[in-house]
């Protein structure tokens, strides 16, 4: 989960984050944090794995602006701009805007693969699968964003917060479980509220995503997709017994529309039809200083949804402070992950629709019945409306310490239990046992009037091949459709890992850091023909250090990270993530009080690579900055 200013961002259909549309420039972040590990207690549903928490500047305590623009590699021609002013009267504006215009790594897979080889029937495993269309914009990202904000202070201590935001995307692609999706042009609106005080605070805002164009390259169709979310969060805090034990208390409400009709077919392209979710919850923490040693912290929340079981999220930890420069901590967590609306309610095409005009021809016309099969029958993946939540447990224990006044150190061990783990898309049909994936959608019927439903299966039997006649089905609309792809829950994954920081102030102005990640995985139901499915797209090591020095009138930092290899599979993405390592290189310098150069470069020694198995390949990319600020 991803929070800015409290609000989520993220795609609701997919579930994930679309970076493009951070409509903001990156300085204007005021803080940046990671809580570890699943964090349902206090942030609901798909906070299973952690939440990464971004706070922005607030105006009164950043006030000034900067101009920036920025060029280099891959065409690119950035620009940012931000101010912030006191307008008199307690109250403070703040305006953020920028362009992005470049070129980048993405290029066509329409008969040809970049590494890898194409993939060829039947092999579709450690190759890049081929592409009917080719990218309708190739290195050509045109990026606009721009947002503002007002806060008035008023005279009990109290706050108000009025914010929106923009952002218009085009060219972008990304991978799905379909296959990789451009963005052609898509446009996310945004707007928050927030009323703080001390002992309350009130939180509510609107995320929309336009998509009237995004080209499925797989199939060559367009995938529209529309989506608004509304949520209203509500909590107040409370101190007792001298400040030792501190309270939080608060609900929550979020209503989600989703509709991917196309306004030039009036047809829905990635689902049945439109999908409407109310989603509530009512949670609450205390803390409790036992003494200058012992704190306790104790946490659960309540949800509700129209999508899914009521769910309860416990959360219980001991913090030891051995002394003021070391501290122990013990952690008990459940969580639970949402089946997003694609998992849900995705009926997308994964190839060319199948001509049966024939067949409606010949075994359906002459006996008046209207089969369906008189346009192209499409060849779909399914979602599976039956899905359950994944559920997680987790154990965590953790150690910071401070060492001489120039070194922190911190070294955490976690150990999970994950139950019903969601498979990616699968096969509907598997090949050992026959079985179907997802139930709701079986075997074929005719229609209920036709009157020789034998002579219909008949002629679909001699003139399919045996594994599409297998897939064909009924829509909900009892309509035929290919069901090539769907979900399901399957079993048990243990996971464990350990994590290691360092960061070491060893001279004045420098700064070396140091991060290293280990982590295991056991597939309790290794025989389950779903097993291959549940890979964690992650490696089993990886580390990265890197060097900063900060004196008065600039700052240099060099990081280096190494990945071990790891095998991925997302979809039609099935295959060998190579080990890699790379350079980055951040150099600033201020030339006068107002005007400061820079230089930014990612993968600084060109290290090809790829970072998910049917993602681009990566190479260098080095841009240059001015900065005027104000």
């Amino acid at each position: 989960m991803t929070l800015v200013d409290g609000r989520d961002p993220s795609v609701p259909f997919l579930g994930a984050q679309e970076w493009a549309a951070i409509s903001f420039p990156l300085d204007d972040l005021a803080t940046v944090e990671l809580v570890r590990g699943p964090s349902a207690a206090l942030y609901g549903a798909n906070a299973s794995s952690g939440v990464l928490n971004m706070t922005s500047k607030a105006p009164r305590y950043s006030q000034g602006g900067f101009f920036r623009l920025s060029g280099g590699e891959l065409d690119t021609v950035n620009l940012d701009f931000r101010l912030a002013e006191d307008l008199g009267n307690d109250w403070y504006i703040k305006l953020v805007g920028g362009l992005r215009n470049s070129g980048d790594f993405t290029v066509s897979r329409n008969g040809k693969a970049e590494y890898s080889v194409p993939c060829a029937t039947p092999v579709s495993t450690d190759c890049l699968p081929q592409e009917r269309v080719p990218l309708a914009r190739e290195n050509d990202n045109n990026i606009a964003f721009g947002g503002a904000r007002i806060d008035k202070y008023l005279s009990n201590g109290q706050a108000l917060t009025f914010e929106g935001g923009y952002a218009d995307i085009r060219g972008p692609a990304f991978q799905t479980g379909i296959g990789r999706v451009q963005l052609v042009n898509v446009n996310r609106p945004w707007a928050r509220f927030n009323w703080n005080g001390e002992r309350f605070n009130l939180l509510s805002y609107y995320s929309g995503r336009k998509a009237d164009e995004q080209l499925a390259l797989s199939s060559g169709t367009n995938l529209a997709l529309d989506s608004w979310q509304w949520s209203t969060e509500a909590q107040t805090n409370w101190s007792f017994a001298e400040e030792d034990v501190q309270v939080v208390v608060g609900g929550s409400y979020r209503r989600t529309e989703i509709d991917s009709e196309d306004p030039a077919t009036g047809r829905q392209t990635l689902m049945f039809e439109p999908v409407t979710s109310d989603n509530g919850a009512a949670f609450g923490q205390v803390d409790w200083t036992l003494d200058e040693r012992f704190k306790i912290v104790l946490a659960g929340r309540f949800d509700a949804s129209t999508l899914h079981d009521s769910q309860f999220s416990p959360k219980a930890s001991l913090v030891v402070n051995v002394n003021p420069e070391n501290t122990v901590r013990f952690t008990y967590n459940e969580a639970f992950q949402v089946a997003n609306y694609s998992e849900f309610f995705l009926q997308g095409n994964v190839a060319a629709p199948v001509d049966l005009s024939k067949i409606e021809a010949g075994a359906c016309a002459p006996f008046g019945v209207d089969c369906g099969f008189g346009t192209p029958t499409r060849i779909v993946a399914v979602g599976n409306e039956d899905l359950r939540v994944e559920k997680t447990k987790m154990f965590e224990i953790g150690y910071s310490g401070i060492f001489a006044k120039k070194a922190y150190f911190t070294l955490d061990y976690y150990n999970a239990r994950n139950d019903r783990f969601i498979t990616d898309l699968i096969p509907q049909i598997d090949a050992a046992t026959g079985t179907r994936t997802n139930p709701n959608f079986g075997a074929y019927q005719p229609p209920a009037d036709h009157p020789a439903p034998q002579v219909l299966l008949g002629a679909l039997q001699a003139n399919l091949p045996p594994s599409l006649f297998a897939i064909l089905s009924n829509n909900f609309d009892d309509s035929p459709f290919f069901v090539a792809r769907s979900y399901t829950n399957f079993g048990r994954v243990n996971t464990q890992g350990i994590d290691v920081g360092l960061n070491y102030y060893f001279i004045d102005d420098w700064t070396f850091a140091f991060t290293y990640s280990w982590f295991d995985f056991n597939i309790k139901d290794k025989d389950s023909p779903f097993a291959n499915s549940l890979l964690p797209n992650t490696p089993e090591n990886k580390l990265a250090g890197g060097i900063t020095y900060a004196p008065d009138r600039w700052n240099f930092t060099f990081d280096v990270r190494w990945v071990d290899a790891f095998r991925w599979a997302v979809g039609p993405f099935q295959g060998q993530v190579e080990s890699y390592t790379t350079a980055d290189l951040v150099a600033n310098y201020d030339l006068t009080e107002r005007f400061t150069v820079g230089l930014n470069a990612a993968n600084l020694f060109d290290n090809e690579h790829w970072e998910a198995f049917g993602g681009d390949l990566l190479g260098r990319r080095v841009l240059g900055s001015v900065m005027v600020r104000w």
